[in-house]
């Protein structure tokens, strides 16, 4: 963390340029827009339907695909059954744009009937608003405090995407946010380290979305596509297993 506190630090001298550079990327970028509905489905399988609801922020709703069904909470139910043999049940609850403090809010609000798992994707746009570090803290921590009295199952925290490499954004903005993204997703690393019952899922924060060879952006060169969310719901799928987080199920 030291190392990146102090790249970081060294930026902000240019923070003009960053500024200029955010403001253009906001007017310019291409706006996709959410992923279309039903919010909500079912994978084939055996017995009682294993139940994953999605919550967060452009991930979870979508953004970079066509249709929810093709989403990653979608597509990490399909892998489940897939490797289970069990019938999987999923819920995608996303907004676009959201960040942690919103989310804390909205948390009691999002149903929690019978849901076995809690897939979490949040921080880029805290990452791109410039959330201080110690409100990341606290609010990752009244987040995961929040979640677990809603729904008390265990629960995937998304690790924050390599922002570094995103074609959508320009240099040095890119290099900036990437290292900023590092810094919040160690944070997030660690306050999950702390509970028995929660997952940081490294498949986005450790995907090469700058491979030419293997496209995993949608058109707007900043949030996943199709292909990135099967790629991440595999290995989140392994994860589940392997962490024996299923065997209440």
């Amino acid at each position: 963390m030291f190392r990146l506190t102090l790249i970081w630090t060294a930026s902000l001298f240019l923070f003009p340029l960053l500024l200029a550079q955010g403001i253009w990327t906001r007017r310019h970028i291409e706006k996709l827009p959410e992923a279309r509905s039903p919010n909500e489905g079912i994978a084939g399988g055996k017995g009682r339907p294993i139940y994953i609801v999605g919550v967060g922020d452009s991930v979870i709703a979508g953004v970079g695909v066509e249709w929810l069904s093709e989403s990653l909470t979608a597509c990490v139910a399909g892998k489940l059954s897939s490797k289970m043999n069990r019938s999987v049940a999923w819920a995608a609850y996303g907004i676009n744009g959201e960040r942690v403090s919103e989310l804390i809010k909205r948390v009691p609000q999002i149903p929690n009937k019978e849901v076995d798992q809690v897939l979490v994707s949040i921080g880029v746009n805290d990452v791109s608003r410039l959330t201080s570090i110690s409100c990341w803290h606290f609010e990752i921590a009244a987040l995961i405090a929040e979640l677990k009295q809603h729904f008390g199952v265990p629960i995937i925290f998304m690790g924050l995407p390599p922002m570094g490499v995103f074609p959508g954004l320009p240099q040095p903005l890119r290099f900036v946010l990437g290292i900023r993204a590092a810094m919040l997703d160690l944070i997030l690393v660690n306050a999950t380290k702390q509970h028995d019952d929660i997952l940081w899922s490294g498949s986005f924060s450790q995907m090469d979305f700058s491979n030419p060879a293997k496209i995993l952006v949608a058109s707007d060169g900043y949030h996943p596509n199709r292909q990135a969310c099967e790629i991440s719901s595999e290995e989140i799928a392994a994860q589940v297993i392997e962490a024996n987080l299923h065997e209440a199920w």
